[in-house]
């Protein structure tokens, strides 16, 4: 059931990311801010690199490590590491 569930917030992440990437106008976000804030800021792409491709190879690696049969440690380390980040 944890790993079910893992891989499924996984998926979610990748397709949040997903969307940030390619919609036009953000309408995933909510809040009094807009996303449009942060995108065109220096914030928004690291490295000369949109911020939602970040998310995108995160989630993807999280979701494939959840697949591998002894990734454990792995997978807890890269989760972690993403979540302080």
């Amino acid at each position: 059931l944890n790993s079910l569930l893992f891989r499924l917030a996984s998926l979610a992440g990748l397709a949040v990311s997903a969307c940030h990437l390619v919609t036009v106008g953000d309408p995933v976000c909510i809040g009094a801010g807009s996303c449009d804030d942060v995108t065109s800021s220096a914030w928004g792409r690291p490295l000369g690199v949109p911020l939602p491709v970040f998310g995108i190879g995160f989630f993807l690696s999280l979701l494939v490590m959840s697949l591998a049969p002894n990734a454990t440690l792995a997978l807890r380390t890269t989760a972690a590491i993403g979540g302080v980040i």
